[in-house]
């Protein structure tokens, strides 16, 4: 059998002129397919680039592509388990840079120096001293790690320069007003010890006291005895609480002068009261049946309560819980008398009988 083969014609693209069906296979032009109204990527060809497209992909065969990352551009993956940190904005380091300059750096290193100078030259406590020297230390650490720790810094500077200064104003207050309310609580013990031995004399001290015409009762003697001995514990308290706040621990603040000043005048007081309580009977010393066999025992107890106000705040509470009195005020906890309950109806009182 005899096949027969035409030749195309390079120039037409078409097959011999014998009239063979290479005439239906002509392609159509390009203006035909831009008509059609098809977008480019339906036109392209698998596994060939459009135009404008990025030159950086890999031919995975088939005709699929995957875009190539370059190095450094690669996005990091969350790791299942490990807290993710959020990533610092750059809004806020522009205000870090705006806010905080160069010199306040500068200016709050200089502080930092200074303060410095100052612990070494006016704590000296060494505990005190060792602490403040710590803050200093944190505070140029964080200063070197950058400028988002400028508050961090600032606040241990800060905190160093009032202890410094609160020290300062501490000796002041020693050196003047702590040295006049000392000499004002020895004039108190000097008055009241020439008072007590020199005006009342052995009388204070003697069981029974026989009043001399014009002279003092044992009562009033006993009486101004106790409020002697009350302010003379004031005074010693106060004393103590000064050498405690000024030389030991430094710390003495103005703030409490009224309580220096009335300390003496607050155990006159108390003294009173505590002769008059244990005259009264409220409170017993010897025992509850025996008087009051020496006056030493009243000079101590209101020594202690002008020494120590909590003493005599004490007996206050005993004295209320004898009275049953409630100090917010409240009704009596005196127990209640209790009646017999009756045995038969007939002695039952009307109404209570059993229906």
């Amino acid at each position: 059998m005899d096949i027969h083969t035409g030749d195309f014609d390079a120039d037409e693209g078409s097959p011999s002129e014998d009239g063979s069906p290479g005439d239906l296979l002509e392609p159509q032009e390009t203006g035909d397919l831009e008509e059609s109204g098809l977008p480019d990527e339906e036109l392209a060809s698998p596994g060939l680039p459009l135009e404008g497209a990025s030159a950086e992909t890999s031919d995975l065969g088939m005709g699929a592509v995957q875009p190539v990352f370059a190095e450094g551009e690669f996005p990091a993956l969350p790791v299942p388990g490990l807290p993710q940190q959020p990533a610092e904005k750059p809004e806020k380091k522009k205000l870090i840079k705006f806010f905080i300059r160069e010199n306040q750096m500068k200016d709050l290193w200089r502080r930092a120096s200074v303060a410095k100078e100052n612990v070494d030259a006016n704590i000296n406590n060494p505990s005190t001293a060792s602490q403040l020297l710590d803050r200093i230390k944190t505070a140029r650490n964080e200063l070197m790690a950058g400028e988002e720790n400028y508050e961090v810094a600032e606040r241990h500077i800060n905190e160093v320069e009032y202890q410094i200064a609160f020290v300062q104003r501490v000796k002041g207050w020693s050196g003047s007003l702590g040295i006049g309310l000392f000499v004002y609580e020895t004039v108190w013990g000097i008055v009241l010890l020439v008072f007590m031995f020199l005006v009342l004399g052995p009388a204070a001290f003697i069981l029974p006291v026989e009043p001399e015409s014009g002279g003092l009762s044992q009562e009033v003697v006993f009486l101004l005895g106790s409020m002697i001995w009350g302010g003379l514990g004031g005074v010693i308290g106060a004393w103590l609480s000064l050498v405690k706040h000024i030389s030991k621990d430094q710390d003495f603040d103005r703030q409490h002068t009224l309580w220096y000043i009335n300390s003496p005048v607050m155990g006159i007081g108390v003294g009173a009261v505590i002769y008059l309580i244990l005259r009264a009977g409220l409170l017993s010393i010897s025992g509850p049946t025996q008087g009051i066999t020496s006056p030493l025992a009243i000079y101590l107890l209101a020594w202690l309560a002008g020494y120590q106000q909590n003493v005599f705040t004490s007996l206050v509470k005993r004295i209320l819980k004898v009275f049953a009195i409630e100090e917010d005020g409240g009704e009596s906890t005196a127990p209640q008398p209790v009646l017999p309950e009756p045995t038969t109806e007939e002695e039952a009182p009307l109404g209570a009988q059993q229906k």
